[in-house]
Formats: structure tokens, C-alpha cells, sequence
């Protein structure tokens, strides 16, 4: 009652809660695992094709400042253009292809790339000063603050402390020449970006889960607000009653008919309802007089009560005959001995009272066993 009364949200995010906070734009989203992927995307394809890019580069630069009598008699700016464009074109192609597919990555792995038009709609509240202040200056933007600088300085000292060790190693090699130094050099920057990006990853892995619980923590629900989905969707007490009702009114007079003739009617209890024949002399077995399922099968049982015919609880006896037989039929060779036992329950009059039990006695066999949808069950 107190957890009602002050509106404490102690439930997890229905579904449907779920997929209205993603038309809202409130997708699980890490900033952190978005930088981490397109550094490491970007430091892999220049660790790949840097040397092409700067080769391209080298030989643009010398076309460029290259000039003979040909080119001055016959200047063409747009052909100029396009010799020094077209070499250095491709391999920049590629490497921006490998970054902006690092900036979707991210989004097709944590399962938010979705598109919403509602979300290109401006949003005024956004560029207000006023609010935007206090998003800086309020406790979130300086708890954000607190953690950007957390990770620059972690990223900088794993920079900093690889790089030292390979500037170190580089001072103990005195004897080399420049050419080597400086491609040593080049090798002790490629390791201190690695080990950046690798300090990214890092980060990223520890940021998701805590997007993850934030994400949850800010839609967890009230009772209150599950109730009123629970109307939303499924419909009030009231309404389902009427529509209860409404089943009820309209089964046709043959439905009732067949209820009126049937010896015992099996239930899931709501889902699926059968009726069942048996008269000892006319029927060599028991007869499938009414199949039915959803609210027509709870109309079906409250005008099976109504007639004072024996009402059975036995989900998995009611699936099998329902998805094994046709109404006229008699049930499938497999269910006889089952159905004998619940059977012998109902014409018992003495131990009717033991019918709430009777799914533990009579066991379905296990090739007659099916779910709410029909799939057979292990």
C-alpha cells in the first residue's frame, strides 16, 4: 500500500513501455563504445592503407609542382584538377567507407538503428538558454564533467606511459641511423594509438552496462502505471466481462445443443475448452462434441456450469484433443486410456470431488502433447 501511495517504480519496463520510449528517441546508446569504435576503425585503416594515402599524397604533391612547356602552352584547370584528385580518390574512400561504418556499428550492436521521423521534428525545449544552462551547471552535467575528465586522464596516461617506453627505447639505440630512428619513431606513435584505442574499448565496455541499468532505472514502472497498461491493452475488468458476456449471449443454438449432450467439458482453463460425449452402448468411444478456444472457450464453460455438466481442469489433455481432433469425431486412438481415467472421475459420483486432481493421475502421452500455438512438446 505505502509502495502505491508514493508511486515508487520497483517494476521492470513492460515491452510495450519499451517500444514507446524508442519512438521517443530513448534507445540503449553508449557515446563511449561510438568513439572507441571509429578511433579503432580510423587507427586500423591508416595502420592498412596509411602508406597508399601518403604515397597518393607524395605523388600529388610532385605533379602538382611539376610544370613543363606543355602544361603552360595548354593549362586545363578541370584536367589539372582531376590528375591530382583522382590518385589520392580511392584509398580516402576507403578509409572514410571503414569509418562510417564504424559510426553505424555501434547502433546495429546494441540494437537502437532504427529511424523516426518524430525525431527530425525540432524540439524547442532543446535550445532554450535557460534549460541549457541548466543541464550544464545542474548535478548530471557536472557528474558528465566528472567522468570526461576521468577518462582523458586515463587515456592520457596509458598514451603518455606507452609512449615514454618507446621514446627510452629509442634513446638506447644511439647507434642507429636517422632513417631507422625515425621509423622506430613512427612504430612508438603507431603503439601509443593502439593502446588509446585500446584504453576506448575499455571504457566502452564498462560504459554499456551502466547505459543499460541507467536506461532501465529511468523507465522502471509504477504499480499504478502497469495497471493502467494492463487496461490499455487487455481491457478493463469491466469490458472484458462484457465481452464475456457477449460470448456467452451468441453461442449458436447447436454449440448449446452440443454442450447440453456432452458428459464432461476438458479446459486449459481460459484458453481451450472440449466437450466431450460418451454414452455407454451408443458410443464405442468418447465423441468430440465442441472445440473452442480464447473467450468463446470461457463462454463455453460458463454455460457448461450453467448446465450442471462436469467441468475438468487439464490443460494438456485439452490442447491434445483440440489440435488432434474435428468436432463429430472421436478422439485420437492414443488419448483413449487417458480420457478413461478422467472419465471414471466424472461418472463417479462419489469422487467428483477429486476432479481438481485429476491431471496429476491421467497423463497425456508424451507424441499428444502440444503448446497454445499447436507445436508439439518435447
Amino acid at each position: 500500500m505505502a509502495e502505491e501511495q508514493s508511486g515508487e517504480r520497483s517494476f521492470d519496463p513492460t515491452p510495450k513501455r519499451l517500444r514507446e520510449a524508442e519512438k521517443e528517441g530513448d534507445f540503449l546508446q553508449s557515446k563511449e563504445l561510438a568513439v572507441a569504435l571509429v578511433s579503432a576503425s580510423g587507427l586500423i585503416g591508416l595502420t592498412v592503407i596509411g602508406s597508399w594515402i601518403f604515397g597518393e599524397l607524395l605523388a600529388m604533391v610532385q605533379t602538382g609542382l611539376t610544370l613543363d612547356a606543355k602544361d603552360i602552352r595548354d593549362f586545363d584547370p578541370g584536367l589539372a584538377t582531376e590528375k591530382l584528385v583522382v590518385s589520392i580518390a580511392l584509398p580516402l574512400a576507403i578509409l572514410i567507407g571503414i569509418v562510417t561504418a564504424a559510426t553505424i556499428l555501434p547502433s546495429a550492436v546494441l540494437g537502437s538503428m532504427h529511424f523516426r521521423a518524430s525525431l527530425a521534428q525540432p524540439k524547442w525545449s532543446r535550445v532554450n538558454p535557460i534549460a541549457g544552462l541548466k543541464r550544464m551547471f545542474g548535478l548530471q552535467g557536472l557528474i558528465e564533467l566528472g567522468k570526461s575528465l576521468a577518462k582523458a586522464l586515463f587515456i592520457g596516461i596509458v598514451g603518455i606511459g606507452v609512449f615514454y617506453s618507446q621514446w627510452r627505447m629509442l634513446g638506447n639505440d644511439q647507434g642507429i641511423d636517422p632513417q631507422a630512428q625515425l621509423a622506430m619513431l613512427g612504430t612508438g606513435m603507431t603503439l601509443t594509438l593502439i593502446a588509446m584505442a585500446a584504453a576506448l574499448i575499455a571504457i566502452a565496455l564498462i560504459d554499456i552496462p551502466i547505459e543499460f541499468f541507467r536506461r532501465k532505472g529511468r523507465l522502471m514502472m509504477t504499480r499504478q502505471q502497469l495497471m493502467d497498461e494492463y487496461k490499455q491493452t487487455e481491457g478493463s475488468p469491466e469490458l472484458r466481462a462484457a465481452v464475456r458476456r457477449k460470448q456467452y449471449e451468441t453461442l449458436s443454438g447447436s454449440m448449446r445443443k452440443a454442450i447440453d449432450s456432452a458428459t464432461m467439458v476438458i479446459t486449459n482453463p481460459d484458453h481451450f475448452a472440449v466437450a466431450l460425449r460418451y454414452n455407454q452402448g451408443v458410443d464405442f468411444a468418447p465423441v468430440i462434441v465442441a472445440r473452442t478456444r480464447g473467450a468463446a472457450a470461457q463462454a463455453v464453460k460458463d454455460y457448461a456450469k450453467e448446465q450442471a455438466v462436469p467441468i475438468v481442469s487439464h490443460p494438456v489433455l485439452a490442447r491434445a484433443i483440440y489440435f488432434t481432433g474435428r468436432n463429430g469425431q472421436v478422439i485420437r486412438e492414443d488419448l483413449f486410456a487417458t480420457v478413461a481415467v478422467v472419465l471414471a472421475f466424472v461418472l463417479n459420483v462419489e469422487r467428483r470431488h477429486d476432479l481438481a486432481n485429476v491431471a496429476n493421475v491421467a497423463a497425456v502421452p508424451e507424441g499428444a502433447r502440444f503448446d497454445a500455438d499447436g507445436r508439439p512438446m518435447a
